[in-house]
C-alpha cells in the first residue's frame, strides 16, 4: 500500500492533502488490513533500496562463510524479497466491525483530520467497509496475523471482530465460518490475551478449526505453562489438531 506522497507531489497533482488525511485512502487501507496475510501486506513508504541491497549482500557473505557456495540467481531474489517483506511491513491495527469503523468515520470527518471530496462518499465507503468486512471473514479459511506487534488488547479487538462476523454469517446464512488456521504467533501476547481468546472462541462456532498457532511470542512475551496446559486441552476438547 502507498501511504505517502511521492516528492514533488505540490506540483504534480491536484489533491496535495496527504494520504492519512483522506477519507478513501483511510478506508481502502482499513479494507486491505482485514484479513491480508501477515506477508502480504507491505508499506512502499518503509521501502529503502540501499537498505535492502545492503542485508543482500550480507546474506550473500553468510551463505559463503557457512561454505554454502554463492547464492545462484532465484535464490538472491527470493533472498531479496524475504528481505523487502520484512522491512516493509507495517504495523497493522486489528480490523473493526462496521459500526466502530462508522463511528471513527463519522468522528474523523465532524473533527476535519480527515475529509472527502465529496460528503456523498461517506455513504459510499461506509457501505463498501461493511461489505469488505463480511465478505472477507465470513468466507475466509485462514487468517494469518502472526508478527503484527498486537497486544492482548489488540487482540481483543481483533476477537470482537470475529464475533460480529461469526453473529452475521449465523443470521444472515445460518451458517458457522469457515475459519480452519488462526495463526497468531511472534506478536506481543501473554496469559491474559490467551485467556480472552479461548473465552471468545467457546462462544464463536468454528467447527472447521484445525489449526491454532499461538505458542511462540516475541522475546519477553508468552504464556505460562499452566495456560498451555490449559489451551492445549482446550483444543483436544474442540477437536483442533494442530496447536503449536
Amino acid at each position: 500500500m502507498v501511504t505517502q506522497h511521492p516528492e514533488g507531489v505540490d506540483q504534480r497533482y491536484e489533491n496535495p492533502r496527504p494520504y492519512d488525511r483522506r477519507g478513501w485512502t483511510r478506508t481502502e487501507q482499513a479494507l486491505s488490513s482485514i484479513r491480508k496475510s501477515a506477508d502480504c501486506l507491505i508499506d512502499t513508504k518503509l521501502f529503502d533500496a540501499q537498505h535492502i541491497e545492503a542485508k543482500v549482500e550480507s546474506g550473500k557473505r553468510q551463505q559463503l562463510e557457512r561454505g554454502c557456495g554463492p547464492l545462484g540467481t532465484m535464490e538472491e531474489a527470493l533472498l531479496r524479497l524475504h528481505i523487502m517483506i520484512k522491512l516493509c511491513k507495517p504495523e497493522r491495527k486489528p480490523p473493526v466491525t462496521p459500526i466502530a469503523f462508522n463511528e471513527w468515520l463519522d468522528e474523523s470527518v465532524s473533527h476535519g483530520t480527515i475529509s472527502f471530496t465529496s460528503n456523498a462518499d461517506i455513504k459510499i465507503v461506509s457501505t463498501q467497509y461493511m461489505l469488505g468486512f463480511y465478505g472477507s471473514l465470513t468466507s475466509t479459511p485462514s487468517l494469518d496475523m502472526r508478527g503484527l506487534k498486537w497486544d492482548d488488547e489488540q487482540l481483543g479487538l481483533f476477537l470482537v471482530s470475529l464475533c460480529d462476523a461469526a453473529k452475521y454469517k449465523k443470521e444472515k446464512d445460518g451458517l458457522s465460518l469457515s475459519l480452519a488456521r488462526l495463526r497468531l504467533h511472534k506478536n506481543r501476547l501473554t496469559d491474559q490475551g490467551m485467556r480472552k481468546l479461548l473465552d471468545i472462541l467457546d462462544r464463536v462456532e468454528l467447527p472447521g478449526l484445525a489449526e491454532l498457532n499461538i505458542k511462540k511470542q516475541e522475546e519477553g512475551y508468552g504464556f505460562s505453562d499452566e495456560m498451555i496446559k490449559e489451551a492445549r486441552t482446550w483444543c483436544a476438547r474442540k477437536k483442533v489438531t494442530e496447536f503449536k
